[in-house]
């Protein structure tokens, strides 16, 4: 994440325009769900599921099926929703998980 900050402030272009960076790191995605308390075993149907979230029209149908078949209450997926897994956040990158 440092790098692409860094890259971003390099590239003077780039800050005046809104820019969505999308990371495919699975220990990232592990983090995330921990921080969400969401437990060991729910990770994979988790993880399958987020992995076909592209679309932010589709949160909705995705926080239904992580309620349904991954098993979360809704209190775990609220606290999922507050990653930014679209680009749209009014605070992206923000959020006391990640340590810059």
């Amino acid at each position: 994440m440092k790098t692409v900050i860094d890259l971003l402030d390099e590239f003077t272009i780039l800050k005046s325009r809104p820019v969505t960076v999308r990371l495919n790191h699975y220990n990232l995605l592990i983090a995330i769900l921990d921080c969400c308390h969401i437990p060991r075993e729910a990770h994979a149907v988790c993880s399958t599921i987020l992995e076909h979230h592209h679309k932010p029209s589709k949160w909705a149908q995705t926080r239904l099926q992580l309620i349904h078949d991954g098993k979360l209450s809704k209190a775990m997926v609220d606290s999922l929703e507050t990653f930014d897994f679209d680009g749209k956040s009014e605070f992206p990158l923000t959020h006391s998980f990640f340590p810059f």
